[in-house]
């Protein structure tokens, strides 16, 4: 276990109880004294770590933390614990059995925008600010995603994912299934074109959302503070973040007629083990102020006897169909 020499104990006399079990078990062996950022540490061995330990730190950490993020923390140690049993560090894994605690931090309260208020966030902002918002809320793209486009990914009325920015680094996108193409609504293939003509730029290499130097792509925290969150800090919008605007796309698409796995590929997310995907397709919302609706897209395999589902007829059309 981990812990700083610091700790806030509820009497001195436990403090000094606690410090006196920590020399006793320094002596044999059990603790070694670290220092990092001026704090003293002490790590014990994993051997000699126990389930009580492990349970009594999550016990621990549900003050100030939620549910999930116990539950992660959880999720972890017993990964830990499992490569050291197969790497042979110890004989058993004491974290097993352990459990999420119920007395848990209340999480934040997930924010969704509703179809006013992305209106009322768009109206402020710029072109570019205006179109990064588009993407991110109407076509379900992550910031690093959209930030990372250059020309050459741009493909008429869709765009592809090919690289994704993070914290000013290019990276490949975040999973296997984040690298795909999306497609993109009117009103974004209208804003594309007059962002395309205000930057000029022709090189294939070219970045979409270049910075003031044009050799790199402009950072996410670069065009949240300094061109968004002013801007909507004075109409009361500084709360719709980039995380809500994906979260939002995610809501606003629950529609009975598209089927799960279609939204999980078209937002880059994982898909549900075990199931398949017959058909593929493309969805995109349509462009009006009301609820979004989900247009579905569909290529056919060829000399395909597949029958179009019946929740599914009147929105695609069968091969050879008119």
């Amino acid at each position: 276990m981990i812990g700083p020499e610091s700790c806030q104990c509820s009497s001195p006399t436990a403090e000094a109880s606690e410090k006196r079990m920590r020399r006793k078990r320094f002596q044999r062996g059990c603790l070694t004294p670290r220092k990092r950022n001026g704090k003293l540490y002490w790590i014990e061995s994993m051997s000699k770590i126990t389930r009580e330990h492990l349970q009594s730190l999550l016990g621990t950490k549900a003050k100030v933390l939620a549910h999930g993020g116990v539950d992660h923390l959880r999720f972890r140690l017993r990964s830990i614990f499992e490569l050291a049993v197969s790497e042979g560090v110890v004989d058993r894994n004491p974290a097993v059995s352990l459990f999420t605690p119920r007395n848990c931090q209340r999480s934040r309260e997930k924010l969704v925008l509703t179809p006013q208020d992305i209106a009322k966030v768009m109206e402020p902002l710029e072109l570019r600010e205006r179109l990064i918002v588009r993407l991110a809320t109407f076509e379900g793209m992550r910031p690093g995603e959209n930030l990372g486009l250059q020309v050459l990914d741009v493909d008429g009325n869709s765009v592809w994912v090919r690289r994704r920015l993070y914290k000013g680094n290019i990276d490949l996108p975040k999973t296997r299934r984040s690298a795909r193409q999306v497609a993109l609504s009117a009103a974004t293939v209208e804003l594309l074109g007059q962002w395309s003509e205000k930057v000029r730029e022709t090189r294939p290499e070219a970045w979409l959302f270049p910075a003031v130097t044009l050799n790199s792509p402009v950072r996410r925290d670069n065009v949240w503070r300094r061109n968004m969150l002013p801007k909507m800090r004075k109409i009361g919008m500084d709360w719709a973040t980039f995380e809500v605007m994906r979260r939002t796309f995610a809501t606003l698409s629950k529609q009975p007629a598209v089927r799960r796995a279609q939204l999980q590929r078209r937002s880059g997310a994982r898909a549900k083990r075990g199931e398949r995907e017959t058909l593929r397709n493309r969805a995109s919302l349509a462009d009006h102020t009301g609820c979004p609706r989900i247009t579905l897209t569909t290529r056919f395999p060829r000399n395909s006897r597949w029958r179009v589902p019946r929740r599914l007829e009147g929105m695609v059309k069968p091969p050879g169909g008119s």
